[in-house]
């Protein structure tokens, strides 16, 4: 993946705090955890830009769409 915007690893808290609104900024992570987020918390503007499987765990980025 390759990507025009800052990215940064974050914990869970964070995580659910970024998500809540919407942002230039990208996150990625395990599809799982993208799960989990997607359950917890409201995911605003935040859509999965690409995917990989990386070492058999699948990852995604995500973060708003660019127009």
């Amino acid at each position: 993946m390759y990507v025009h915007r800052r990215i940064v690893e974050i914990g869970s808290a964070e995580l659910d705090r970024l998500l809540a609104a919407p942002s230039t900024d990208a996150v990625i992570l395990t599809r799982r955890r993208w799960a989990t987020a997607q359950t917890g918390t409201s995911v605003a503007g935040w859509h999965v830009l690409e995917s990989r499987t990386v070492g058999g765990v699948d990852v995604v980025l995500v973060g708003a769409v660019r127009r």
